[in-house]
């Protein structure tokens, strides 16, 4: 796959790593050579059929999510491969899949309306995506929401039509669905993901699966959306309205004797529709207007003493006017004059908000003068925070609580001094101390601000002096919250890196492994650590990487893997003999090497003649076995060093030898031929006359010279006939009498 991503995106983009599966599609990493951004480059799984029909079909999808604007990653390019792999290039993904930190049933709404009003527009305009899984849906720092779009189900029409993500498959696709019901499906199986923190079995969940006690509608629509008995989304919104507009059960438990008096009154309010309500005689209705006469009258009469009473008081009032005196009220904090105070700059305007939250009047105005401030945040560019205090406030607002502190909403004053922020901080700290943590690095972010950092180390963490990416991956609370926040690991130490890699595993955080590595993997490290951070790379369990992440700080865990069962087990034991501090390891990687299945040929027949020809020197040869392994990643300097040190098996045993010369490093390989020169037959270098590497065909040419055998010589000189590079060609002359002789012959014929 990666070979083929090398040939779709040319000199443009670089492919850096997987990051992870669509249904029938992969996202890889990329990096926009032009510009230094990231990209995501998605590509379907198997080659589309031979068909100007099917690409064109496919290009059509293309191109329409390409120039929709409801919520779709934008498509930077998109096409089909001369060998027939549909792909598309989108910006890089910054954000949390729509899965993850569902902390409330508030949150999990939330979501669930994001999808579901965007996926309805789809469905009305006559599109169905097919392969909607987890992994479409991420929720950008903002908090909006962005879709992935894959290739879509390209089975029908694909080379191989068995090609997916077996695991995405079988929890989201079903037999010969209609891709809209499937679409209904996949967001039904979200849903109950949100409130139940798993996917239900056989498309059933038990009721003690529920975190919480859920909301009504989500009990009715769930099941509904998880058999399929809606055609759309269009369908499931329309239902989930309904729902939502229900009446309760209090509601419905009115009396007759209410329903009547309720009917009575909404004559008196209706007037021209009362008709449509119950017929009245001429008599009835004669006397109603008498009434509304006489409260239209007395209702004028009150009006008239209300304004001479205003217009006395103005007269004799002797109170200057003040900001204070003119600023709104919480009796006029309408929509339109909170809008006004989202909307201004002024700093007067965020302390009016600030009087308005205090003297508000109830816990609705309550609330709607907070998310009032929160707005003005946003546009403020203080998003981070804002959100932040939008989820702590639900925990609240849930149970029908205001705040426990309203000294957070101070912190949006964007002139804020530094030590002020932070004793506000602290004080909210003593309500919620992971609050007070997370807003404490949100409004580093936000400001962007060196002072407010060095300041909260000091004064609120109590910590010596820390960079931000070292403070936020040595903390669980704020690891979870911003772990897409870190992008540049620069600051940071080889050895604090191997640290945070055991700490992301052990914490759960596996998602965020690969950035550290891709990371690692650009510096400077010794061979062993190089050999530990490619066996990342396998299919393993999290306990397995912690092994590495051990092992990459000195210390041999065996019992993390003491119960895995693999092939790939004889491959991790021998990454850590170069990490071996004692005899007893030596013995307990050998124990593992010698029960497991070996993959690798060469260490395989290597492993054979050590059990049956070297079995006493056996733990002294684990690091030959390692070099044979891993040879590709040890210095030449290393190598030789190994070599030498294990000379005495390997001039005793020519097949051990052999298996040395057959390893893929040049430069190990060049110094075997003047270690083991004598060690070798005719036949075995004659053989290295033909390999890749110009300078092991030389080193092979030096080693013959002085041959005498007439069947070699023709070789020899057959291959010399073949040489395309001079240099190669040159010490053939100048090695060979009989080369010389032959060049001399041609040129006097010549």
């Amino acid at each position: 796959m990666e070979r083929f991503l090398k040939k779709i995106i040319g000199k443009q983009y670089e492919v850096e790593t997987h990051l992870f599966d669509l249904i029938f599609s992969s996202v890889f990493l990329g990096i926009d050579r032009s510009s230094g951004k990231n990209v995501c480059i998605v590509v379907g799984m198997s080659p589309l059929i031979n068909d100007p029909g099917v690409h064109e079909e496919f290009l059509e999808r293309m191109n329409f999510l390409a120039t929709v604007n409801h919520q779709i990653c934008p498509i930077i390019k998109f096409g089909i491969d001369s060998k027939g792999y549909p792909f598309s290039i989108i910006p890089g993904i910054d954000g949390i899949k729509i899965v993850d930190r569902v902390f409330d049933n508030a949150e999990a709404e939330r979501r669930f309306n994001l999808m579901l009003r965007s996926l309805a527009q789809f469905h009305k305009a006559g599109f169905a995506f097919g392969d909607l899984s987890e992994n479409s849906f991420w929720l950008e720092r903002t908090g909006n929401l962005r879709i992935v779009a894959g290739m879509g189900d390209i089975r029908e029409h694909s080379v191989n039509k068995e090609i997916c993500n077996k695991d995405l498959f079988e929890i989201f696709v079903g037999n010969k669905e209609n891709l809209f019901k499937r679409d209904v499906k996949s967001l039904g199986l979200l849903l109950v993901r949100f409130f139940t923190g798993k996917y239900p079995r056989n498309l059933e969940f038990p009721l003690e699966d529920l975190k919480t006690t859920p909301p009504g509608w989500f009990l009715t629509l769930a099941p509904k959306m998880l058999k399929m008995e809606f055609n759309s989304i269009v369908d499931v919104a329309s239902q989930y309205v309904n729902l939502k507009n229900a009446p309760t059960a209090l509601q419905e438990r009115k009396s007759s004797s209410n329903r009547a008096l309720e009917e009575k009154q909404a004559l008196m309010v209706v007037g021209p529709q009362l008709k449509s309500i119950g017929k009245k005689s001429s008599s009835e209705i004669s006397f109603k207007r008498v009434k509304i006469m006489i409260g239209i009258l007395a209702l004028a009469f009150l009006m008239l003493v209300g304004s001479l009473m205003i217009i006395y008081l103005a007269s004799t009032s002797t109170l200057p006017s003040s900001p204070e005196n003119n600023s709104p009220s919480v009796a006029n904090s309408s929509e339109e004059t909170l809008r006004g105070l989202v909307n201004s700059d002024d700093p007067l305007s965020f302390q009016t908000l600030l009087n308005l939250l205090h003297e508000a009047k109830g816990f609705e105005e309550f609330k709607r003068i907070h998310y009032a401030i929160l707005q003005r945040a946003i546009r403020q560019g203080l998003s981070v925070s804002a959100e932040l205090v939008r989820r702590w406030s639900l925990n609240f607002f849930d149970k029908g609580q205001l705040m426990p502190t309203l000294d957070v909403y101070k912190l949006f004053d964007v002139s804020l001094p530094v030590q002020t922020r932070i004793e506000i901080l602290q004080n909210i700290s003593n309500f919620d101390a992971r609050a007070a943590k997370l807003l404490a690095v949100g409004f580093v972010f936000d400001l962007k601000s060196e002072e407010l950092f060095q300041a909260l180390i000091k004064d609120f963490f109590k910590l010596d002096k820390l960079d931000l990416p070292s403070l936020i991956l040595s903390d669980t609370d704020l690891l979870m919250e911003y772990r897409d926040f870190i992008t540049d690991f620069s600051s940071l130490e080889t050895q604090q890196l191997y640290g945070i890699l055991e700490n992301l595993l052990s914490w759960g955080f596996e998602d965020q492994v690969p950035k550290i590595l891709n990371h690692l993997n650009q510096r400077d490290v010794s061979f062993r650590e190089r050999i530990a951070l490619s066996l990342f790379e396998i299919p393993s369990p999290i306990n397995v990487k912690l092994f590495l992440a051990k092992l990459l700080q000195g210390t041999v865990a065996f019992d993390l893997v003491s119960n895995w069962r693999d092939t790939n087990l004889s491959k991790l034991a021998l990454s850590a003999v170069p990490f071996a501090t004692s005899k007893e390891d030596l013995e307990k990687l050998w124990a593992i090497i010698n029960q497991s299945p070996v993959s690798e040929k060469n260490v395989s027949e290597a492993l054979k003649i050590i059990r049956s020809r070297f079995s006493d020197q056996k733990l002294e040869l684990l690091n030959l076995l390692t070099l044979m392994a891993f040879s590709k990643f040890y210095p030449t300097a290393d190598a030789i060093s190994i070599l030498k040190d294990h000379s005495f098996a390997l001039k005793k045993d020519k097949e051990l030898l052999k298996i040395v010369f057959d390893l893929e490093n040049e430069g190990l390989i060049t110094a075997a031929f003047k270690i083991f020169k004598h060690q070798l037959t005719i036949g075995q270098l004659l053989h290295f006359l033909n390999h890749n590497s110009p300078e092991i065909r030389k080193s092979a040419i030096e080693s013959l010279i002085g041959v005498k055998d007439l069947g070699a010589m023709k070789i020899i000189l057959d291959n010399y006939n073949k040489e395309k590079n001079s240099d190669v060609r040159k010490l053939y002359e100048d090695s060979f009498w009989f080369i010389r002789e032959r060049s001399k012959i041609s040129g006097a014929s010549g």
